[in-house]
């Protein structure tokens, strides 16, 4: 800041300026880094001796636009703290010694106290003939000669879980070890059982020391704490036994209408494991959803077996699997007694600690937090203690049927049950980063305030230390206690449950997204065709900072989607309750499928009348619209994707600038008629040709640039601050992937990955569309052909075999999927791409899974990948493709004049 002051000063701004600007920027950063705008409510007290700086209080009021209240002693708040707690905690005669106590000599010798393993250090001071002792671990008293537990009789789940969960292990040198991260540490008492079994030795990583340090140095990426652990827990692994057993989790049986996917991450961890060089011939990854998939995650887990040389047949390891699982079930059956009996037999309070099992139940991650409200008197379960059935939660089926996760559902649903039992309170435990924890946390208190309960969240960071946890959780007890001692604190009206509409988009004014301006205004016309007035909300950069304010760890798109509605609705005047925001529905494991869900959640909270306001979920094909319709949006896509890409080819080399831009702006022009069917698409595409062939070029030897990645940001010139113009500006030629070339990329990939998993109807049905599809797309692509000199590309990759070499498999899908395939398929049809540009936004998982394989992508293509993401803040991000281009924009120059010598 001080840097900033001086070079303001150098620009000759007064002094009031610069103190209006220190205090603006003071606001901005605790809003976006400390607090976040969306966590502050209405009711706001400003503490502390800063409250004093009454120009600071202002800026906070004018940037939140809500009165905060100061007490005149505000510089005394913690001391009045401390205060009250003693008045309210004490009931006793009081000790104090006097204001005098200074004066007197206060001998202090240290002890170490040998009564147990502890080994405490004590400070033994003698006052008036009195000896008082400090620095007991245990509770004993100093005249008591033998430990006292501080926590005998409090129930610990812990304890009970590792009465439970024990299993036995031969006692010889290690072959085969198995992670304690991530989905594994809800199963890790399986597979150890199920190698035991088959006479095979057994370790865990459960020693493992730090490994969310030792798993950020290996990482390729800034992952959340989890997924660098699990890097820590492989490395561990490494060099003490032969295999090492990571298999792929990616769903879990679900309900009716419901998915149970694991997240976005674990379902690709391993793929990150195999990235570390030490662990790629090791690490065993079959994919398991032996509960949706039974023969073939058995097949899978037969195979890995038989690599490892494990002399047992077919039925014997199936035996062994089966008799594994069913001890472990019956674990899972035996902690549920344990918690429903403790209930019973206890009157008072008690909390349930709610997260997923890799935060919650590891020590290496929980920050012993469960230790602490132990150590404080207060019983402890998790959330597989808690008995109920599906009657219990069938008032908020329709949010279980939105969230797609496992562990997010796990935990929904205990919360869900908790808050209506009496004398239980819950404890949210997850980490930074986390993005499907971001969605949880939302209607984990919307369900808390529904019932009026009090709640502690809890979010680990990537940081060793303990300090902040036990002040918050000693505040949380006190908030349960008082709420226990009354039970009667009126519960809030909240919908927990955002509705969202699959009805007909007629007789709304339908707002479509902004995330390619080119795409957005032919399906804008081709609604229109259809009778529905839609429009496009408008993006710039000050939509998007606003948007980024109330974000709490969600994909930065929703935010700026919900907020630019938001805007267009209110500028443009129109009833939020006639007015509909358009958004598609998604099956894959990452965040988009919460979107809709998540930014009606965002207009209830708003207001204004836009609780009335509604999100439509429907196919990305609008074909709930009409068979026409859905044909009308191929073509869309298609038309709008090629007309970027022959901008592309011919920008850079234009003799007349903006030349090609004019000719792009006016064939938009005319497509949009077309598919308003004003005029026919034949003579818009011809006249497209006759423009194009009058831009004058000058061919060079530019190098090609090849840009591909997140859907809001890749073809989004706001959001990616112009990157395509960037690139050009600095020597390259941007190669772009219409939406065409990608459905015949991914579709004969996604049809054997249909195949594998038996969606026989799916690959029936998709093969005679894209058939159908080709079939009409050969009339118009002629025209694009030639401008673009190339055919429609073909592509005949063997993505089986090179996926394998980044350990992914036939069995995944979303983006960081498509990503290695548009790679691959990219460098089939232009074999002379020098660099890749991957474009994301901010949060975004399948993104940062493809940013931890660029060096591999590098390795195996010798092409290199370079990682952009805008977060938001107007920070310019585009820099960092210059030096590669400038190294390009050399060799160019290097072989030309090589050329010329010789």
């Amino acid at each position: 800041m001080e840097r900033d002051i001086n070079y303001l000063m150098s620009k000759g701004y007064s002094i009031e300026e610069l103190l209006a600007t220190v205090l603006h920027s003071v606001v901005e950063n605790y809003l976006s880094k400390v607090s976040g705008e969306a966590k502050i409510g209405n009711c706001i007290c400003f503490q502390g001796a800063t409250a004093k700086n009454r120009a600071l209080v202002a800026a906070f009021e004018q940037r939140l636009q809500k009165p905060i209240f100061v007490s005149k002693y505000c510089h005394l708040t913690g001391a009045l703290g401390c205060a009250l707690e003693v008045m309210e905690t004490y009931s006793g005669k009081t000790k104090f010694r006097g204001l005098d106590l200074y004066k007197k000599d206060i001998p202090i010798k240290n002890e170490v106290c040998e009564l147990c393993t502890n080994h405490c250090k004590l400070k033994v001071a003698t006052i008036d003939n009195e000896i008082v002792a400090f620095g007991f671990l245990c509770g004993r008293d100093y005249h008591y000669k033998k430990f006292v537990s501080k926590t005998k009789g409090i129930f610990d789940f812990t304890k009970e879980r590792k009465k439970v969960l024990s299993t036995s292990t031969k006692d010889k040198t290690a072959t085969i070890g198995i992670p304690a991260a991530l989905h594994l540490v809800d199963e890790l008492d399986l597979w150890i059982d199920f190698f035991s079994r088959l006479g095979v030795s057994v370790i865990t990583s459960m020693d493992c020391p730090e490994p969310v340090a030792t798993g950020k140095r290996l990482a390729q990426a800034e992952f959340c704490a989890p997924v660098a652990a699990f890097h820590g827990h492989i490395a561990y692994l490494v060099d003490k036994c032969d295999y090492i057993f990571a298999p792929f989790y990616l769903e879990k049986d679900a309900p009716q209408e419901a998915r149970r996917q694991y997240c976005y991450y674990t379902q690709f961890a391993p793929a990150l494991g195999h990235l570390l060089p030490e662990a790629f011939t090791k690490l065993l990854s079959p994919v398991l959803n032996y509960e949706i998939q039974p023969l073939q995650s058995r097949m899978a887990l037969f195979n890995a077996c038989k690599k490892m040389n494990i002399d047992a047949n077919y039925l014997e390891i199936m035996m062994a699997f089966e008799q594994a699982l069913a001890a472990h079930k019956e674990k899972s059956k035996k902690l549920l007694k344990v918690g429903t009996q403790f209930l019973k037999s206890h009157n008072g309070m008690a909390v349930v600690l709610l997260g997923r099992p890799y935060n919650a139940l590891l020590d290496s991650m929980n920050k012993s937090i469960p230790s602490m409200f132990v150590n404080l008197g207060i019983p402890v379960l998790y959330q597989d203690m808690i008995d109920y059935s599906s009657k219990d939660v069938e008032d908020i089926n329709d949010l279980l049927t939105a969230f797609h996760w496992h562990y997010a559902s796990k935990i929904i649903e205990t919360a869900h049950v908790i808050s209506r039992k009496d004398g239980l309170y819950p404890v949210l435990v997850t980490s930074f980063k986390c993005a499907p924890d971001s969605f949880v946390m939302e209607y984990f208190k919307r369900i808390m305030d529904k019932a009026g309960k009090p709640y502690l969240i809890l979010q680990l960071d990537e940081h060793d230390s303990t300090v902040g946890y036990e002040t918050r959780i000693e505040a949380a007890i006190r908030s349960f206690k008082n709420h226990y001692a009354s039970l009667g604190v009126p519960a809030k009206q909240v919908r927990v449950v955002p509705a969202i509409t699959r009805e007909s988009l007629q007789g709304k004014t339908v707002l479509l997204p902004n995330w390619d301006i080119m795409a957005a205004r032919l399906l804008r016309a081709n609604l229109q065709r259809e009778g529905i007035e839609a429009h496009i909300l408008y993006e710039d950069d000050t939509l998007i900072a606003k948007g980024t304010r109330t974000n709490t760890g969600q994909c930065i798109p929703l935010n700026i989607i919900a907020y630019e509605y938001i805007d267009y609705v209110e500028k443009h005047n129109l009833n939020p309750a006639k007015t509909i925001l358009w958004m598609a529905d998604s099956e894959i494991s990452c965040n988009i499928r919460m979107y809709p869900y998540f930014i009606k959640s965002i207009f209830d909270s708003y207001g204004k009348g836009f609780e009335e306001t509604q999100v439509f979920v429907g196919d990305i094909s609008f074909r709930e619209v009409s068979v026409k319709a859905a044909i009308y949006t191929y073509f869309a896509f298609m038309f709008s994707g090629l007309l970027r890409r022959a901008g592309c080819h011919f920008r850079p080399y234009e003799c007349i600038p903006g030349s090609t831009d004019k000719a792009v702006k006016q064939t938009m022009q005319e497509f949009e008629q077309a598919f308003r069917d004003e005029i026919e698409w034949s003579d818009a595409l011809g006249n497209m040709v006759q423009r194009f062939k009058t831009i004058k070029v000058k061919r060079t030897n530019r190098p090609k640039v090849a840009i591909f990645g997140d859907l809001y940001v890749r073809d989004n010139d706001v959001m990616n601050q112009n990157l395509i113009a960037f690139i050009e500006k600095h020597g390259g030629e941007v190669i772009t992937t219409p939406y065409n070339y990608y459905a015949r990329m991914i579709a004969n990939p996604y049809f054997k990955k249909w195949f594998r998993e038996g969606k026989y109807r799916a690959i029936v049905t998709g093969k005679t569309l894209l058939t159908a599809v080709e079939l009409m797309e050969k009339k118009y692509y002629s025209y694009f052909e030639t401008l673009l000199n190339e055919p429609n590309p073909v592509y005949t990759v063997d993505f089986e075999k090179l996926l394998s070499q980044f350990g992914v498999t036939m069995y995944h899908t979303g983006e960081s999927f498509d990503n290695l395939i548009k790679i691959f398929s990219l460098l089939q049809h232009y074999p002379d791409i020098k660099l890749f540009v991957q474009t994301s936004p901010a949060f975004c998982c399948p993104s940062l899974i493809t940013e931890a394989m660029a060096h591999k992508i590098y390795e195996v293509t010798g092409v290199p990948v370079v990682s952009l993401t805008y977060d938001g803040t107007g920070s310019f991000k585009n820099d960092a493709v210059v030096p590669y281009l400038t190294l390009l924009q050399d060799t160019v120059v290097q072989k030309e004049a090589g050329k010329k010598l010789s």
